[in-house]
């Protein structure tokens, strides 16, 4: 019986790598996507492989539905197929209760573009390639 495969969002550090590392223990093959930070998402793969645990990084810019399309092309090309989604990417700026005016309006867009619109971008993608009927959206 071949493994699961789980798509979490956000996943080469902190809760998303916490998640890839659950679901990877208990049988999954996990893919997670990382934005910037190739070295942290390459440490990921690493700890995984160390496991046993099989795991592949993918590149996704959250705040471009381009980037997010691309990543599910790729996926259909590839014929990639996952039983779970996680969309636990998220970005924000920490600001000093002193000075909450310094929010830009930049920054709150690039805020509402990764927490909100790219889970809706994601649901909507990645509903025609989910394994079956029995498969999540976290």
């Amino acid at each position: 019986m071949k493994n699961k495969k789980i798509l979490v969002t956000g996943g080469s550090r902190g809760i998303g790598k916490s998640i890839v590392f659950k679901f990877a223990k208990n049988n999954y093959d996990a893919i997670f996507t990382f934005s910037n930070n190739s070295k942290e998402a390459d440490s990921t793969i690493k700890e995984l492989n160390s496991l046993g645990l099989n795991a592949k990084a993918v590149q996704c810019d959250f705040t471009s539905h381009e980037s997010i399309s691309n990543m599910y092309k790729s996926f259909e090309e590839k014929q990639t197929i996952f039983d779970v989604l996680v969309n636990n990417a998220g970005w924000t700026k920490y600001l000093d209760d002193k000075n909450l005016d310094s929010l830009s309006l930049d920054d709150f867009q690039k805020i509402i573009k990764i927490n909100l619109e790219s889970v809706f971008h994601n649901i909507q993608l990645a509903v025609p390639i989910l394994k079956n009927k029995n498969s999540n959206i976290i």
